[in-house]
C-alpha cells in the first residue's frame, strides 16, 4: 500500500485481512504457493469527514487511556461526554 508516509508492505498470515481506505493506493504481489482466495467489500463511516474522524479517534484513544492509567473519574467522565457530544453532532442520518 501506498501511504501518505510512503509505500507500506504487508503481509500477513492466511485467512487475514486488510482494511484500508478506498483512495489508497494498493498493488497485490503474485503467489508463490496455494491459492489466494480475495474478499472485497466497502465500508462507510458514519462520520464522513476526515479530519472529525481523526478526532473523535484521538479522544477515544486518549479516554482509553486515561482509564488505563486511573485517572480521576472527573476526568475520564468529561472526555466520554465530549466524545458522545461529538459523535452526536457529527454522525451523518
Amino acid at each position: 500500500m501506498v501511504s501518505p508516509y510512503g509505500e507500506v508492505p504487508v503481509k500477513l498470515p492466511a485467512g487475514d485481512a486488510v482494511l484500508y481506505p478506498s483512495n489508497m493506493l494498493h498493488r497485490v504481489e503474485p503467489i508463490t504457493r496455494g491459492v489466494r482466495v480475495g474478499a472485497f467489500s466497502w465500508i462507510q463511516s458514519m462520520i464522513r469527514d476526515e479530519q472529525q474522524r481523526l478526532m473523535i479517534h484521538r479522544l477515544d484513544q486518549l479516554r482509553r487511556e486515561m482509564v488505563r492509567d486511573q485517572a480521576r473519574a472527573g476526568y475520564i467522565e468529561t472526555v466520554g461526554n465530549t466524545y458522545n457530544n461529538l459523535l452526536r453532532m457529527w454522525v451523518e442520518d
